[in-house]
């Protein structure tokens, strides 16, 4: 029971509890293949993505491609709302399923590629794609600055 007074619970955890806790933490950082998300990043993401909706609904976007987009931006929302438990490859799934969407629907999109609501879109995917390559990839960029740093100082 989760709302029950966890007094009796905490003080059955000892220090050596505590110290395994941290030891397997460290060890489990050792192996996290992605950077973390700072959540005001999150945060960013979710409202420009509720702005974005706005705007696709509002737009003058063939209604077959407004539906495309909003599904788009509905799967966009479902992975930020479940980043605690995908991380940022739920994030990347999302762009990949949005850029192959379009790319299926191509002959819908190309009617309304430059009205400014699909623009606004694209733009938006761009970043969105930005963000979690840099957060993917941020481990392995760093140990080869890391390397590269070493090389030049020996």
């Amino acid at each position: 029971n989760l709302s029950a007074d966890w007094t009796g619970a905490v003080a059955k955890i000892s220090d050596s509890d505590i110290a395994l806790l941290e030891l397997s933490s460290d060890a489990l950082d050792a192996y996290q293949k992605e950077a973390l998300i700072a959540q005001d990043q999150l945060e960013e993401i979710k409202q420009d993505t509720d702005s974005l909706f706005n705007e696709i609904i509002n737009s003058d976007l063939d209604k077959n491609l407004k539906v495309i987009l909003l599904d788009l931006l509905e799967v966009i929302r479902r992975a930020i709302a479940e980043y605690q438990i995908r991380g940022a490859e739920g994030l990347k799934k999302a762009v990949a399923e949005s850029v192959g969407r379009l790319f299926i629907d191509k002959d819908i999109v190309l009617k309304d590629k430059d009205k400014p609501a699909f623009q606004a879109f694209w733009k938006y995917l761009a970043k969105l794609n930005l963000v979690v390559s840099s957060a993917l990839h941020a481990k392995e960029l760093g140990e080869n600055v890391n390397d590269f740093i070493q090389k030049l100082i020996h």
